[in-house]
């Protein structure tokens, strides 16, 4: 018994000293728990958002709370002991959390981790809650109550409001627009934020109450934008921030309008004008420089001074390349003005390769921070790489050249026949680019080092090897009207009728000069290469014919409205040809005049019966026969079949270089039967091998491919066409020629068939019935060539394959 009493002594004596110790790791926690730092979110501010997520969106404003949200809303009856504390705290937000929980039982789960990640840390719930953390979790509380509905989007500072903003054209902004600096990135060094130049017009209407959750809260840092009835309120704003690399258009008394992106706002001054950072008066303009602000105003301003320009030779990642200065470093997202008739903002991706129109700015550390495009002149020379013997690579080991007339290889001369060679230790190249330069207009440089089909090729123009960590380069800038003297006859036979000719010379015009603007070889100083990239550039020898054609329609170029047309061709139809949309195209809606058509006699005409093609019936009607009234009815390629064993490595193979090229065209199965970019699966066996959907024309767009391992379904002409192509398999033309396949099929305008193996239920062969050759977008060159011998001029051909184009002097072009 003595035993027992004692035990039970220690016992209680062990459950006391525990609750003491227990008592005072809490009385030490709160006494000495270490508060955040930061910026802390005002309660008001959170009780206004938390209204917004506990209310129905659809009746926000008008939503029927309990009594208990209501006394929280309204600030009553919460336990803090900072009474006159302006901030929320902890406590509250778990009061705010367990509302929630109580109004969406469904998900208690979510919530509950979210009360753990973000806000059981060790403090007191007295302790203030960072404006961030309540933010953040904000954003996902969000998403989880009200999935089907948008939020608000996170903003920055105010910058202008509707009446201190104009167009960059002088227009009057539309709307009641309030200007906002979407990304502010602090400055490690100095603690300034920075903007970033990601900035929106939004719409400033007041909204009505059922449509505030779409847009009712913006948030910078320090300031708050809270949407209610009646627009916005605005809390002062406490940071500094920073305007970057802005153009001062104006620096008039009181007022400085700059441009700053699409826009030129006004900046209002002090009376005693615009400051420097050292604080001495700023009086001039036509200036790129910092703004900074303090609580919204204008403090002082800091102009960049120092300027280079040159011919530009290249835009890499990092670097811009000048003639005569190098390379020049450059800020991320430079920003690029236009100065001249009317202004534009550009980014680097509109600097015009091959031409001095541009003067950089730097700051102090040698870095170019914005571009001035000072003019834009006559646009008459386009450069190109010339690519390895087949077209195999754009780089080069070693160069070797002659001209048949005498030359210049930088300032050393040399005679007619002479032959340089180039290799990558060459001394010439520690200074910069190489450059060749005849001596006579008409001179032909042959590049003895390559061969083409019509064997050692000789070109016009001039040449500059550059050397890069990958090879030598091999640029030829050449008059834009004598590379289509190599190109035309390279892309169309020179047999064809005048008509088709002209035609095709003027599609391929158009096509070199959106690149001339538009160059998609910035980082290799050119704007095309020689290969079918781009256009099939001197594999042919010039033809009188073809040059005749390109004379005649000298500097024409095919437009839409006053913009340039993407004038896509390819080599033969199937008898219909398809639209922007068999590329799945991000901006198709550019190229409404790409559209499909039946290229048919009577179609022309108006007569087409051929009915739905896009129906997997109508097409295999259509297809597995021939349209006598088709332009191209006589053509090899209008029909062809091909069949194939299913290789199954190959197959494999083929997917994923496809989904590695271009994710967005190979899908596999997401969430509620929808497909998602994924990863193909290794397939052991295909089950099943359809096509599910076609395009306009009856192109092939969607394929599903189904074993064992899982499903994948194929997106658009070009990776159906890579994905069924067994390479060295022979394709069988109408008129009994043969032609071997590489990496892709002729066209995807074609019906599948498929042997199944009755013991294992899987496919082991398929058979293509198809026609045409190319991706059917744009012109047919031999539908252009069957339309000129029916007696169509060019235009007439031009405005069939471009609906709705007409033809325009390039240089009237701005």
């Amino acid at each position: 018994m003595k035993r027992k009493n004692a035990l039970w002594k220690w016992l209680l004596v062990l459950v006391v000293l525990a609750t003491v110790i227990t008592i005072l790791i809490v009385y030490i926690k709160n006494v000495y728990m270490k508060e955040p730092e930061g910026t802390f979110i005002a309660r008001e501010d959170a009780y206004v958002l938390y209204t917004y997520l506990y209310g129905d969106v659809a009746q926000i404003g008008e939503a029927e709370l309990d009594e208990q949200l209501l006394a929280t809303v309204s600030g009553q009856g919460l336990q803090s002991d900072k009474e006159q504390d302006i901030y929320l705290t902890k406590g509250e937000v778990m009061i705010m959390l367990d509302l929630l929980q109580q109004r969406y039982p469904v998900y208690e789960g979510e919530l509950l981790k979210l009360r753990e990640q973000y806000f059981l840390q060790n403090r007191r719930d007295s302790s203030s809650i960072l404006a961030d953390e309540f933010l953040t979790c904000y954003e996902v509380l969000w998403t989880i109550v009200h999935p089907e509905s948008p939020l608000y989007e996170k903003s920055g500072v105010l910058i202008a409001e509707s009446s201190e903003i104009k167009e960059l054209d002088d227009s009057v902004v539309s709307g009641n627009g309030i200007l906002l600096a979407d990304t502010l990135e602090e400055n490690i060094a100095s603690g300034v934020k920075i903007n970033k130049r990601a900035n929106r017009l939004v719409d400033f209407e007041p909204v009505e109450a059922e449509d505030l959750y779409k847009e009712h809260v913006y948030w910078g840092t320090g300031e708050y934008l809270i949407w209610d009835r009646s627009g916005y309120s605005e809390t002062p704003m406490r940071d500094e921030f920073v305007l970057e690399t802005c153009w001062i258009s104006s620096n008039q008394p009181g007022v400085m309008w700059v441009s700053f992106e699409d826009f030129q706002i006004a900046i209002q001054t002090a009376e005693e004008g615009v400051l420097l950072a050292d604080g001495t008066p700023y009086d001039a303009f036509e200036d790129v420089a910092d703004l900074h602000f303090v609580a919204g105003k204008l403090q002082n301003i800091v102009t960049y001074d120092e300027k280079v320009s040159g011919k530009l030779l290249s835009v890499s990642d990092e670097f811009v390349e000048l003639e005569g200065v190098g390379f020049v470093p450059y800020k991320e997202k430079i920003a690029v003005y236009k100065l001249y008739g009317h202004r534009e903002y550009y980014t680097q991706s509109d600097l015009k390769i091959g031409y001095d129109f541009t003067d950089f700015v730097l700051d102090r550390e040698g870095n170019i921070v914005a571009g001035l495009v000072t003019r834009e002149e006559k646009m008459d020379s386009i450069r190109i790489v010339v690519k390895t013997t087949d077209f195999a690579s754009a780089y080069h080991e070693s160069i070797t050249f002659t001209c048949d007339s005498d030359f210049l290889v930088n300032d050393e001369k040399h005679l007619a026949g002479e032959e340089i060679t180039v290799a990558l230790d060459d001394a010439r190249l520690a200074e910069g680019r190489i450059y060749i330069r005849p001596e006579t207009n008409l001179a032909r440089t042959s590049v003895t080092s390559i061969s083409r089909a019509q064997g050692t090729p000789a070109y016009r123009g001039n040449f500059e090897i550059a050397k890069t960590e990958n090879g030598l380069l091999l640029i030829n800038e050449v008059l834009l009207e004598e590379y289509l003297y190599s190109v035309v006859p390279s892309e169309m036979p020179s047999s064809y009728p005048a008509e088709a000719l002209k035609a095709q010379a003027v599609s391929a015009r158009t096509y070199a000069y959106q690149r001339m603007l538009n160059s998609g070889l910035k980082e290799y100083g050119a704007h095309v290469d020689d290969s079918a990239a781009f256009q099939v550039y001197n594999n042919i020898k010039e033809s009188e014919t073809t040059t005749l054609a390109i004379r005649e329609t000298q500097g024409q170029i095919a437009v839409i409205g006053d913009k340039l047309a993407e004038t896509y061709y390819y080599s033969t139809s199937c008898g219909f040809g398809t639209d922007i949309g068999a590329w799945h195209s991000s901006s198709e809606n550019k190229y409404g005049y790409l559209v499909s058509k039946h290229i048919n006699r009577d179609a022309v005409n108006g007569a087409d019966t051929v009915g739905d093609i896009t129906d997997e019936a109508t097409f295999r009607n259509y297809i597995t026969t021939a349209n006598a009234a088709d332009y191209e009815s006589g053509e090899g390629w209008y029909r062809w079949t091909y069949e194939t064993d299913l290789n199954m490595e190959r197959l494999n193979s083929n997917l994923q270089t496809r989904f590695d090229a271009s994710p967005k065209s190979i899908l596999v199965p997401g969430e509620g039967g929808s497909y998602v970019s994924g990863n193909p699966p290794v397939f052991s066996q295909i089950i099943r091998m359809e096509v599910v959907k076609r395009g306009p024309g009856g192109v092939m767009d969607e394929l599903i491919l189904e074993g064992p391992e899982g499903t994948v379904k194929v997106v658009g002409e070009h990776a159906i066409r890579s994905v069924l192509a067994n390479d060295g398999d022979k394709v069988l033309r109408q008129n009994g020629s043969e032609s071997t396949v590489a990496t892709l099929l002729p066209s995807a305008f074609a019906v599948l068939d498929v042997e199944v193996d009755p013991e294992t239920n899987s496919i082991v062969r398929y058979h293509l019935t198809g026609g045409g050759y190319g991706h059917g977008i744009g012109m047919s060159q031999n539908g252009a060539r069957s339309m000129a011998l029916a007696g169509l001029n060019c235009n007439e051909i031009l405005g069939f394959f471009y609906d709705g184009v007409t033809l325009q002097d390039m240089y009237s072009i701005n």
